[in-house]
Formats: C-alpha cells, structure tokens, sequence
C-alpha cells in the first residue's frame, strides 16, 4: 500500500537555536549540561525559562542586563526514568519565541568511537570517545561530568596502549573531562597512545533500523510533580507546543485522556480532568494520545503526584523578609511541608483560617480557601500574622489543623535627608564632605554610590566630593535589602561668587573682625578614632602674663564597634545558649540585651538565652540601650526537630587517617549546637555497622571522660581497609514540648571506605620527587 506524504513548508523566524532537541543522562549525583546559543543572529536579547525546573534547570550565562542569547541546562531529575520539559527562549520586543524539547534518560548501552585505529609509535595520541545511547537508541547529546572506567587489555605481556592525562597532552580537555581528571577519574573521553608495535581486529557490525514516530509535543499543566494531602483535588488541563508558543487544549477531549498508574493512591474524575489523593503514597499521571498505539515504546508526558501527611505550616512574603515598609504591596502566602520539609501544592479544597490585622495591612486580592493575600501595609509598628489549617473539605473527611505565627515589623518609608547635594569643584586635590541622614526603615543602613569617581560615601553617611559629574547615593535597609532610598550627589565648577541674602546695616561701636588678620582659637574640638588602643589628650593655654597653663590629662579610649557572634541561632524549645560578645571598651563595660519578642526566648544580663516556644525573634546588645551608640543584633530560631543528616569530613579515608562525623538537622541552618543545653536533652548514640574498619574516638581526646549521649560529633581513625556504616540513633525526650513532629525516634547512616596510602609499587621507593634524565623513560606503576 502506498501513502501519500503531502509536505507543508513555513516561514520561520530568522532567529534559531543551535539544537531543536537535547538528550541528557540521568545521574543521582552529576548534573551533565548542555549549551543552548541563538546562533543567527548573535547578540539577541532572550529571557529563557524551563516548563520543569526540577527535571531540567535554565541558567542564562554572558548576561546582558536580564537577558541573554545563550544558556545554560542541566539534567536536575531525581527519578531514574524518561522525564521530558521544554525550554523557551522569549524576545519580547521582537515578539520571537523559540522553543527546545529536552529528555533526560538513562544510559541503557555505550559505544566507544574513535577517527582511526592505527596508532603510530612516537606519534601524537588518538582520542577514544564513548557515546551512549537510551533504550530507544537515542544517543545522548553530552555526558558530561559523568565518570567512566576504562581499561586497556593486551594479547601478550606487554602493554602496547596507555591513556594519556590531557593535562599532559596539547589538547584542551573538554567540559567536565578536566575536573574528572583532577579528582583521578576519567570521563567519556580518552587520550590514547601507542608504546609498542601490536594489532587488534575490529568485529563487524550489523546494520540496524529505526522507527520514526509523529507525536504531538505536548506538555501537562501543572507541570511539576506535586505533594499532596489526603484529599487534596487537583485540576490538570494541557497545552500544545507549536513552532515555539503553546496552545490550550481542552480537557476531556475526544484524543487526549489522563491515566492514573495506581488507583488506590489517587481517583479520577475523568469528566472534570480532576485527581483526587485518596491515600498516603505516590503514583504517576500521564497524558494519553489515543491515536498513538499503546504497545509503542513511547513515554508520554507524566507527572508524579506524592501523597503525604502535612506536619506544619509557615507564612511566606515576596522579598523574603518580614520586616516591612508603609506603603508597599506583598504577596502573602500560606504554606504546607510534610516531615522532609518537601511544600505542598495547596488546592482550592484546603482550607485555611488566616488573620491579617486591617490596622496594619490593606488586603488588595485573596482566595477563598485563605492561603493566598495581597496586602498593602499602611501602618508602622510590630504585629502577628495567624493561620490554621482547618480542613481538607471533602464530604465525609475532615482533617485538623495546624497552626502558625509570623511576626511582622512594619517601619516608616526610608528616605534620605537632604535628597540633593551640591559640591563645588576647585581642584583635584581639595575635596568636600558632608554628612546625610537616612530616616526610616528599620534604622540600620548600608551606604553606597552610583560612581566612586564623583563621590564617596562611607558607614556612617559622610560623602566626599570627587572629580566633575553627577551620581546617585543609596542607603539601603540591613534586614530586607529591598527598601532602600536615593540622593543625588553633584559635583559641578563654581561659576559666579556672591554674598547671600544677609543683613548689610550695622550699629555704631559693633566690632568687625576677619580670621585673615587674627586667630582666636577654639574653644570645643572633634576627636576622631582611627585605630583601636589609648591615648592622653590635655589642653594648654597661655595666661596674659604669658604663662602656659596645662589641663588635667584626660585618657581617651578608642575601641573596636561591639559584635554578637553567631549571627544566627538555631534552638530547639527550652534550650539554653551563650553568646559571645566582642568589641566595646576594655575592661568590659555593662551590655544591655533586647529581644523583639520575649515571647520566643528570653535574654538574661550576661547574654544568655533561652528558648521557650517555636518563632523567630532578634536579639540586640548595646553599650547604651537608648543611644545605639554601639549596637549589634543577631537572629533566634526556636524549630522543632523534624529529622537529622550526618555531616562527614570524608567518606573516603586512607588508612591512619582521620575524620570527624557531626549530628545536624535536616534544615540548612540547624548546627550542632541547636540542640545543646536543653532541659529536655536528645539521648544520641553512634555505632558501627562492623569492625576492623574505623574506630570512634571522643572530639575531646582519652583524657577528658564524658557521657556518650552526648557526642553530638565524633572523630574517626581508619585502622583497616574496607567499607563500614556509621550510625547515628537520636531519641528525643518524651517530656520535650512543642514538638510539631510526633516521630520521637531520628536514625541516618553514612558509609565510610577506608583504602591503602596511594604509593608505588614500582619502583618500591616512598620518594617525594624523582629525577630523570633527559630522554629517559621510567615506568611507573601505583597500587591503585
């Protein structure tokens, strides 16, 4: 039977990307990349976006302004099977949209390539290049950084190949080959040379063929995979990529169908394309062509849906930061997590029960199930935010809730004072000062200029003149980097010299004097610090009979401004923690402490702190609490633990070597000591998965004796080779409070490879340089 095959061309934009299609490993630690260029014409101005971010990340690189024509992807899937996104590359002056589709896959078989397999003695190497291809045998557009093992085999005794490094070669290594080789691996290509005269007989190979298929490029909406509560409804709809834009389709349609994997985790409402979550667990949710055969090996778009139970419950504001300004529109958002602290997708059946004070804020736009505010904050002053999770509304389902707290700073708008300043320029080498004040905000600004050439401006607000032109001043807010207020700085060439407006009459016997025929000395002077340390000032005047009288010495003490150390501090309820204070006069003078909420954690004279209940508050300490004279702050977290990682110094040791191997909790700032000094200790015990590998030892050494729940970190001695796990148990106490978690026991494991010292087995010498002669060889051979 014959098909006709009608051909339909378009006129396409001038504008193409380098590739139209990319295909790239999946790999659960290497993220392998691939460079997408505008190549005609060069020079565009695109803003590039990814439809799956967490399948495929977009990064622009040689950035011009918020733009760019090249960019960088990356394979960023977390599941070992096909997952596909599309790239977009916008120009939206020209209005032109190029689109990439983009699949990451598993490698299912490789091939080594290589232009020639005659190696000449002396000569210089051939490169032997592995391509890979996916179950389709589909080849992969680059490997990357993704490491290989390759091994060279010989016939007879002798070893007629060897790999060359290409950092001793003259070639440049390509992407990801050089850090591989730094780190004594080798990637998808090789450098290889010929050492002695041999053959080898290449196989033939047989002829193969290829199916084409014609499918729609379609993409699901949401496109992400989401995390769910147990009745949570989802509404999927559908879009068509066609030369670069997409297209709505509606859904159901006559072609087009979603399909559930697992039925018992999530049900669908085929007539209003929703999935409802039914029961704990995960499944997958793919967009079926009706008109493509099912027994095609083609994965159609999908997205996974995990089912989990939510443990808390946070505020989030556009910008990042709580401490807020008058005046300003925010974007509020609720937000759910489950125990890995994954967010949940919040539905429209996931109710909320929100307070946002109408003293404070103005709410412009929100939704019904009250997850979602557009505020305009009108007032200055502090104030809480309230939120509980209310229900999951289902007809016959009901689920309690969790609640939160956020408190809000609100400060007056910043602004600068005087917004414009005037410099005279009358030379190089003379310059002007002045000093601006910043008002607003929270009080705690940094100062910086347009142009360093016009105009300086230091810490404290003191500009200083500079060369002819005019610049911008900004004063930006310390706690959110968002609010910040502008002044203009002029520094311009004097061009007409007058008296000002001024009172030109004056009384008989009124004295005129000019400081160009006399000098009359000050009365009050300006003492300035330029370094740290003592000094003795006094004051000497001459009596009218010309003696010098002297002042009592006064000793002046210029010292470092006060610091609180850490910046941040992460504890869990009824915790107790030092800070550690330095800087202020010497011997030390009396620091007074201030919290932002008292409700959080409490503050003694001394420093110390202790937690009470989950929130963030600020600490200040301050030399003199009412002038801020000197001043510094630091952040308190009060978290609840919801589950602990090992950090290692090293999973790979040689043998006598040392490594140490700390508790954290699974949140980026929970250290170690989060968790030390509380009423209600963790009980922490470490333990290894065999022996004759590695030994624990105390951070504190043999000579100090303390209980063995309470080594929140351990130091490691490799004694043998091999592999072992180390183990760490973490109980909590079961009269710990505010414990949003109810799992009270947290273990991980980590797994540590012990291997002999790196040395050479020949020549069997410990030397730590070798000389050659000129044109001499020397084999070296290592034991691994």
């Amino acid at each position: 039977m014959k098909h006709l095959i009608s051909i339909i061309f378009r006129i396409l934009p001038d504008e193409l990307l380098n590739v139209p299609r990319v295909l790239l490993p999946y790999h659960p630690e290497i993220q392998v990349s691939f460079e997408l260029v505008v190549t005609d014409p060069e020079g565009g101005c695109f803003k590039w976006r990814s439809t799956r971010s967490d399948i495929v990340s977009v990064k622009m690189i040689a950035v011009k302004g918020d733009c760019s024509d090249r960019a960088m992807i990356y394979a960023t899937s977390k599941h070992a099977s096909e997952q596909t996104a599309m790239i977009f590359a916008e120009d939206k002056d020209s209005g032109i949209v190029l689109s990439c589709g983009v699949a990451v896959d598993i490698i299912k078989t490789i091939i080594i390539s290589t232009t020639t397999k005659v190696l000449f003695l002396d000569a210089g190497p051939s490169d032997m290049v592995i391509q890979a291809k996916n179950s389709e045998g589909d080849m992969f557009s680059n490997l990357g950084g993704i490491p290989f093992e390759w091994e060279l085999e010989s016939t007879s005794s002798k070893r007629p190949l060897r790999v060359v490094p290409f950092s001793q070669s003259k070639y440049e290594a390509p992407d990801g080959i050089r850090y591989l080789e730094e780190n004594k691996k080798r990637g998808y290509v090789v450098l290889v040379e010929g050492l002695q005269t041999g053959t080898a007989v290449l196989k033939d190979v047989l002829p193969h063929e290829i199916v084409l298929l014609v499918v729609a490029n379609l993409l699901l909406v949401p496109s992400s995979d989401l995390y769910l509560p147990v009745g949570a409804v989802v509404r999927y709809s559908a879009q068509i990529v066609k030369q670069g834009t997409t297209e709505p389709i509606s859904l159901p349609s006559a072609q087009y169908q979603l399909e559930v994997a697992d039925t018992s985790i999530c049900s669908l409402n085929d007539d209003m394309s929703s999935v409802v979550t039914v029961a704990l667990g995960n499944t997958e949710i793919s967009l079926i062509d009706k008109n493509v055969k099912s027994n095609v090996a083609l994965k159609p778009p999908s997205v996974h849906i995990y089912v989990v139970e939510p443990t808390a419950i946070s505020f989030s504001i556009s910008g990042d930061s709580w401490y807020l300004e008058a005046g300003r529109q925010y974007t509020i958002v609720i937000q759910a997590s489950d125990m890995k602290d994954n967010h949940l997708y919040i539905s429209d059946n996931v109710i909320f029960d929100t307070y946002i004070p109408s003293a404070y804020f103005n709410v412009l736009n929100y939704s019904k199930n009250g997850s979602y505010f557009e505020v305009k904050a009108v007032k200055s002053g502090v104030t809480k935010l309230r939120s509980q999770l209310v229900s999951v509304k289902l007809p016959n389902k009901f689920v309690s809730g969790l609640s939160c707290e956020q408190l809000v700073t609100i400060s007056d708008p910043l602004s600068i004072i005087p917004n414009v300043v005037v410099f005279p320029y009358v030379g190089e080498n003379l310059h002007h000062s002045v000093h601006v004040k910043a008002i607003g905000g929270t009080s705690v600004y940094t100062w910086s200029t347009k142009d360093l050439k016009i105009a300086r401006i230091d810490g404290g607000g003191l500009i200083t003149s500079g060369n002819i032109g005019v610049t911008e001043i900004f004063a930006h807010d310390v706690r959110n980097n968002l609010h910040s207020a502008s002044a203009s700085v002029r520094v311009l060439p004097p061009i007409k010299l007058s008296f000002g407006e001024s009172q030109l009459e004056a009384l008989v016997s009124i004295y005129v004097f000019s400081y160009q025929f006399f000098r009359v000395d000050s009365l009050s002077y300006r003492v300035t610090g330029k370094s740290v340390g003592s000094v003795i000032v006094k004051a000497s005047a001459s009596s009218a009979i010309g003696k010098t009288i002297y002042s009592l010495p006064h000793e002046i003490q210029i010292f470092a401004p006060i610091n609180i150390l850490p910046k941040l501090v992460t504890l869990i309820p009824e915790s107790v923690f030092q800070f550690e204070i330095s800087g202020g006069p010497q011997p030390k003078s009396v620091v007074d402490f201030a919290l932002t909420n008292s409700s959080v954690a409490l503050v003694s004279a001394d420093g110390l702190i202790t937690s009470k209940q989950l929130g963030v508050t600020f600490v200040s300490a301050s030399l003199n609490m009412n002038s801020g004279f000197s001043k510094d702050s630091a952040a308190i977290k009060v978290v609840s633990l919801t589950g602990i990682k090992i950090v290692v110094s090293s999973q790979t040791l040689d043998k006598d070597g040392k490594a140490w191997a700390r508790i954290e909790g699974i949140g980026n700032d929970e250290s170690p000591f989060a968790f030390c000094g509380a009423v209600y200790p963790l009980h922490i015990t470490w333990s290894l998965g065999g022996h004759g590998v590695v030994e624990i030892m105390s951070p504190l050494g043999m000579s100090v004796s303390e209980l063995s729940e309470n080594y929140f970190q351990i130091h490691l001695l490799a004694v043998g080779s091999g592999q072992t796990e180390v183990k760490a148990r973490v109980a909590v106490s079961s009269g710990a409070p505010s414990f949003t978690s109810t799992q009270m026991v947290f273990e991980e494991s980590v797994v540590i490879s012990v291997s002999e010292p790196l040395r050479l087995v020949h020549p069997a010498l410990y030397p730590s340089s070798i000389i050659v002669a000129p044109n001499s060889k020397l084999q070296l051979i290592p034991n691994r």
